[in-house]
């Protein structure tokens, strides 16, 4: 067979190929190929065989011709599909669209039925047509269902200015998840009394998830309240590339705020170290995020007199994204900034690393030497 393709040969497959009333075995038979080089031919040029035609969506006859050979367990849907001239995953899945189920010696056919149920939102009676076997419908609108999902009473948690404001705000800055109207927070299960604390912050009743793979915890809120004053803080959709911290939040809460960040995406550490013949005790800390937010930190910490590095830490091979880094490294400027944070009192923290930050400041100032 000849394995150049015409100008004509091409046009040809263009209109031949999507109509399903012609196999691809007689297009190919009519142009001279095989089927391989005329499937292949139809991928390069963008021809579809079922999206580029009218007849793409089921009609009523196959509707009822599917219905009715469907349940027979003695035709094999590969069978069931060849006679509709239909791919065999379309038919199943529209199959399964359409409810049907094959009826065979592990499935017996189930009785359809109606029954009262009651809304768990607006608690109204409803009426509910479902198989007897399955689990009866939770809400009577889609509106119900949505406003349940939110799973708090007072939506206006974050348009008040207090330290702990201050700190959720900055701890979802860095750790937290915000769309148009839902605030997400996913912590490593060891984390998992935190979102227990954030949760009875905001008054949610919704339950903390176990993502067992991830070995994570979280808890999603519907609010597009809460997400639009989370705005207010610098929290706002893909605040990992275009979050900054923003100029106007009072001074007495900054230091909370700054907390909030390093508790989500920095640290304050301890560290052992031996260099040759010398070894000691180091003490940093750091936090990551992108320029903006980093380059914000550092001029604070410069405010205050601590001397601070900041460098690039980590480059996205997805999509280039450069996240960066600001660390304190000298031990007189480490405490004078955890003094700073206000982990010695009994102000919202991470618990982890409020011991190690109450580690530090249980150090007299007057031995530190670095």
């Amino acid at each position: 067979m000849a394995t150049y393709w015409t100008k004509d040969a091409v046009e040809r497959l263009r209109t031949l190929y999507p109509d399903r009333s012609i196999t691809i075995e007689e297009i190919a038979d009519g142009l001279g190929k095989t089927v391989r080089a005329i499937t292949s031919k139809a991928r390069e040029i963008g021809v579809n065989r079922f999206h580029n035609t009218k007849d793409h969506f089921w009609t009523e006859e196959e509707n009822m011709i599917l219905t009715d050979l469907y349940p027979d367990s003695t035709l094999s849907v590969r069978q069931i599909a060849e006679r509709l001239n239909r791919p065999f995953h379309s038919t199943k899945m529209h199959a399964a669209r359409l409810g049907l189920r094959r009826i065979g010696r592990y499935s017996p056919p189930r009785e359809i039925v109606e029954r009262m149920a009651t809304c768990l939102a607006c608690r109204k009676k409803f009426v509910i047509k479902k198989f007897s076997s399955a689990e009866a419908y939770k809400y009577c609108c889609r509106k119900c269902h949505y406003d349940d999902a939110r799973g708090i009473d007072d939506e206006t948690t974050f348009s008040s200015e207090t330290p702990e404001v201050a700190y959720w705000a900055g701890f979802l800055m860095a750790d937290g998840c915000v769309t148009e109207s839902t605030v997400i927070l996913t912590l490593s299960s060891k984390d998992e009394g935190h979102i227990e604390s954030f949760r009875s912050f905001i008054g949610c009743s919704n339950p903390i998830h176990q993502y067992k793979k991830r070995m994570a915890s979280g808890i999603s809120v519907r609010s597009a309240r809460m997400a639009s004053d989370l705005g207010r803080w610098g929290v706002v959709p893909r605040k990992t590339y275009v979050g900054a911290i923003p100029n106007d939040i009072p001074a007495h809460l900054l230091h909370h705020y700054i907390r909030g960040l390093i508790d989500g995406d920095g640290g304050v550490h301890i560290r052992s170290y031996t260099q040759g013949k010398y070894s000691g005790i180091r003490w940093s800390v750091e936090l990551c995020g992108n320029d903006a937010i980093i380059t914000r930190v550092y001029e604070i910490l410069s405010e205050l007199g601590i001397r601070a590095s900041k460098f690039p830490s980590k480059r996205s091979k997805v999509s280039d994204h450069i996240t960066y880094s600001v660390c304190v490294t000298k031990k007189a400027d480490v405490r004078r900034l955890v003094e700073w944070l206000g982990y010695g009192k009994d102000d919202p923290s991470l618990p982890r690393k409020t011991e190690t930050a109450r580690a530090i400041l249980s150090v007299d100032p007057a031995a530190i030497r670095h």
